[in-house]
């Protein structure tokens, strides 16, 4: 029809030589874990079009994303005391990098929050659960867009300790 025609959606180009990011993104292994690649892990061919421009060998920290749209709706009453109030503050605190502009169909600009959460968090638990379990509320105070969405971070194995906690979560953030 018509109207579908107008609503057609772009093409996407993808390059014929594409390659995964790191292969530990399509490993076996559970999506929703960060596990760092490291170059020793990995064919020297695998990094020399990510080496630094020193010549050292670079690595990835996967992580997977969980994206959600803040949208109209009011949290429903049925939600448990404590749920309620972490997903209050996801709702009233959206940080000034989530939010976007996005142009839709006829031209108009809406604004966008988005609150982007590792997979594996408590507060990416929470919004899902609760998406979950109020499938038909309309209008809904969050829609998704991104269950888990795969996400890589370059950085140098030889500058930065994984062991460290604080230098993983960091990584994440940037993620992020």
């Amino acid at each position: 029809s018509a109207r579908a025609a107008k609503l057609e959606m772009p093409k996407l180009h993808i390059p014929q030589h594409h390659r995964p990011l790191s292969p530990s993104l399509h490993s076996p292994h559970s999506p929703d874990t960060s596990a760092p690649s490291t170059p020793g892990s990995h064919a020297d061919s695998d990094f020399d079009m990510w080496g630094a421009p020193d010549g050292r060998k670079m690595a990835f920290f996967p992580v997977s994303l969980f994206v959600t749209a803040i949208a109209d709706g009011d949290l429903a009453n049925d939600t448990a005391h404590k749920t309620h109030d972490r997903l209050l503050q996801i709702v009233r605190k959206v940080p000034k990098e989530q939010n976007t502009s996005v142009m839709v169909c006829g031209g108009e600009t809406i604004d966008l929050k988005m609150r982007v959460f590792v997979v594996n968090s408590e507060d990416a638990k929470a919004v899902g659960d609760y998406i979950s379990s109020h499938m038909s509320q309309h209008p809904a105070p969050f829609v998704l867009l991104a269950r888990h969405l795969p996400m890589a971070v370059l950085y140098d194995p030889q500058t930065l300790d994984l062991s460290d906690a604080s230098v993983a979560d960091r990584l994440r953030k940037q993620a992020k």
